[in-house]
């Protein structure tokens, strides 16, 4: 590798950095809106299950369940919302390694680019 391809390799690790910055502004927000979705979710559960609402869970019904149990049963009846804010977290975790992988690659880059200087 020549100095050229070192400065082409700068620019375009820099390049991918900003576009990896701005795909993980978005991922925070995702999993935002997704942990205050589930918050949400639950309190309207356990305001509805003490007010002796009735819920349909896989083929039964839960009909004044007692209070040692609804925290088990909320997480049960809001389970596509936790499953939503866990692949928010887990998107934001692959961007958060993405992001650490190309600083790394940038580093590296100025390093050699020192060397060769």
């Amino acid at each position: 590798m020549d100095l050229m391809d070192i400065s082409k390799n700068l620019q375009d690790t820099i390049l991918d950095i900003a576009i990896s910055k701005g795909k993980l502004r978005g991922a925070y927000n995702t999993k935002s809106v997704a942990e205050a979705n589930l918050a949400k979710v639950k309190a309207c559960l356990a305001m509805g299950l003490r007010n002796g609402k009735q819920y349909e869970l896989d083929d039964g019904m839960i009909i004044n369940p007692p209070v040692t149990l609804m925290p088990d049963l909320i997480k049960g009846l809001c389970w596509k919302e936790a499953l939503e804010r866990d692949k928010a977290e887990g998107e934001v975790r692959a961007l958060e390694q993405e992001l650490r992988a190309l600083q790394s690659m940038l580093n590296g880059y100025q390093t050699i680019h020192k060397h060769l200087d």
